[in-house]
């Protein structure tokens, strides 16, 4: 037996790991498995599940008795440990699987005096149970301890996390609670409720965002970090049209690296960053032109941050046949804001389309006189002085012969 673990070693079929134990490769464990009889197997992980009941090692031994088909015994033995608090990484999802969580569980964690040692392993499993129960109990218990939930920011964080991790929709309800339960603008519970939730995947759903138009300006900027979070266009409108707003002068980059949630809008796919797009105010064509700006104003810092995902989708919006008019210049507006090497030649595919999108590529190089070929513009301009309906060429060369880049204001 000696000689055959060292040979397997050797070949990298078994591995040691830390605790000292040997771990087989899973295809050499697979396909042995299926060469052992079924009865066999199942004294095998009898035999096993004692040994390691034996040794105290709780863990190992549900796992066998499970693999013995008795169930019974794995399931009480692990209910338990993990009520004990013992083996809660290992046991964890094997409990919640097995449906041996109860909300009231949670709630009974939650309410002792000192937060469980390893309590950042209840998270996954309230993620698990996806019971709205235990978040509507999780949330009964912070209401009635509005003080703990203000003063210690652990607690508040673990509880909000479990309770959206379990129930997404609850967050309307802890909004509420934020705001409306707040003794001023600086009330920690927005505070707490905001760096929670910025380590979450959330969806922030009609109610949430009826309560955010209904507050001061002053408290919606302090929950402009919840609406950052939702990568979704209706609420990023939203999120994008306030900072437009009132954002002019104001260093809200600075309030969302404070208030924990680093890089808001983490966009993970193109459709989250053509939301972004999408949801910038839209400005006219000529407005544009008389600014000699992408003219992006508050946002500008904003959209700076998040650029390089934003090109990736502005430069796939101008491929595609089949991007809407409001995408194409959406996407037009923000090359030309970043600067972006093709954006000239991009937009010259749009210009004999004869709507805003042409509209839009025609004035480009107005925006971009590094790029443009003045020369090219110039013969334009001398043709349209004999032709006035040849198109916009003069109007681009009198541009970027009189708006260099560096004239532009503020973005």
């Amino acid at each position: 037996m000696r000689e055959a673990v060292r040979e397997l070693l050797l070949r990298g079929l078994l591995r040691q790991r830390p605790d000292g134990l040997l771990e087989m490769h899973e295809v050499v464990r697979a396909g042995l498995e299926r060469l052992v009889p079924v009865a066999v197997q199942r004294v095998s992980h009898s035999t096993l599940a004692a040994h390691y009941l034996s040794r105290g090692r709780a863990a190992e031994a549900v796992h066998h008795l499970a693999q013995a088909e008795r169930k019974d015994e794995a399931l009480e033995l692990a209910k338990q440990e993990f009520a004990g608090g013992n083996g809660w990484g290992t046991l964890g999802p094997f409990v919640a699987a097995s449906g041996l969580l109860a909300a009231s569980d949670f709630t009974v964690w939650a309410a002792a005096e000192e937060m469980p040692k390893e309590s950042y392993r209840l998270t996954p499993l309230a993620r698990m149970c996806a019971d709205p129960e235990l978040a509507s109990q999780l949330l009964d218990l912070v209401e009635r301890n509005p003080e703990r939930f203000e003063k210690d920011y652990r607690w508040a964080w673990w509880v909000t996390e479990m309770a959206l991790s379990s129930c997404p929709s609850s967050l309307a309800r802890l909004v509420r609670f934020a705001v409306d339960g707040a003794s001023s603008d600086e009330s920690p519970r927005l505070t707490h409720l905001v760096q929670a939730i910025g380590r979450l995947s959330i969806v922030v759903d009609g109610h949430v965002l009826a309560r955010f138009q209904s507050q001061t300006v002053e408290v919606q900027w302090k929950l402009l970090p919840i609406l950052l979070s939702d990568a979704r266009l209706e609420v990023l409108r939203v999120a994008l049209n306030h900072i437009a707003r009132h954002g002019e002068g104001r260093d809200y980059m600075r309030d969302l690296r404070n208030h924990g949630t680093g890089m808001a809008l983490k966009l993970h796919s193109y459709e989250a960053a053509e939301a972004v797009l999408l949801a910038i105010p839209r400005a006219d064509v000529a407005d544009l032109m008389v600014r000699r700006s992408p003219n992006y104003g508050a946002l500008a810092p904003l959209l700076w941050n998040i650029r390089e995902p934003l090109v990736a989708a502005a430069l796939r919006a101008t491929r595609e046949r089949e991007s809407s008019k409001e995408l194409t210049l959406a996407a037009l507006r923000f090359l030309a804001f970043v600067g972006h090497p093709e954006t000239i030649q991009i937009a010259e595919r749009f210009v004999s389309q004869g709507d805003e999108v042409a509209a839009m590529a025609c004035f480009l190089p107005s925006l971009l006189p590094e790029q443009a070929n003045r020369e090219r513009y110039r013969n334009g301009y001398s043709m349209r002085v004999s032709r006035p309906s040849n198109g916009c060429s003069g109007s681009v060369f009198l541009l970027t012969s009189a708006s260099p880049r560096a004239s532009w204001p503020a973005c």
